[in-house]
């Protein structure tokens, strides 16, 4: 429903500082940087070497995946932790194929898997790997915890797609100011699951007797 504007798809980046990652060695110039001159190279080469560096252009963008008891509901013969795992696999692939830097964090009563934002050639396979060992806790997650994970693992702004789950809306409202702090120092997407199949016996269920009527209202 959202109008389409003449300026959709633009992107303006806005700048704080600036970050550079390192290109490629080259010869020393005049003028130049004095700081950026790579002594090992000039040893090497017997003349004035310097490490040649570009703007940092891509994205950090983290996966992180609850695996507390909530994520152990099954859906269509695979549990919630099965349907994030397949999901941030997907989306970390699409991530180092645009260039950006992919992520993961798993955690539950404690943190699991960390894998730390890269596009290295072999970071999709460091991502699987990790995801590949992934199991669900029978414990409750600590998003506390996660917290501080967060503000020690992913120093500089980043995009977060958290993978979770919530009982009730008054468990989702007790952490709601944790995932407030969070989104302070990131871009935070929340991802949370509906349960089509208690939505559709609470539509669709006809009511026969009184189990049905006690069945219905639990759902």
């Amino acid at each position: 429903n959202a109008s389409i504007k003449q300026n959709d798809g633009l992107k303006k980046i806005q700048r704080i500082g600036h970050s550079y990652e390192f290109d490629h060695i080259k010869n020393y110039v005049v003028g130049e940087d004095p700081r950026s001159i790579n002594w090992k190279a000039s040893s090497r080469r017997n003349e004035l070497m310097v490490n040649h560096y570009t703007d940092e252009k891509s994205q950090q963008v983290y996966c992180i995946l609850n695996k507390s008891r909530l994520m152990n509901m099954p859906f269509n013969d695979l549990t919630l932790l099965d349907y994030s795992i397949n999901t941030a696999l997907t989306i970390s692939n699409i991530v180092l194929n645009k260039s950006d830097k992919a992520g993961l964090i798993s955690f539950s009563d404690k943190i699991g898997s960390v894998v730390k934002a890269s596009r290295s050639g072999h970071q999709l396979q460091k991502i699987l790997s990790a995801l590949y060992n992934e199991n669900e806790s029978k414990l409750d997650p600590n998003y506390e915890l996660l917290y501080s994970a967060v503000r020690y693992f992913i120093p500089s702004r980043s995009l977060i797609l958290l993978f979770t789950n919530f009982e009730s809306i008054d468990s989702l409202k007790r952490n709601m100011n944790i995932l407030r702090r969070i989104n302070r120092f990131h871009l935070l997407v929340p991802i949370i699951f509906e349960n089509t199949e208690l939505d559709s016996f609470i539509n669709d269920s006809k009511i026969e007797n009184d189990l049905d009527i006690y069945n219905k209202v639990i759902a």
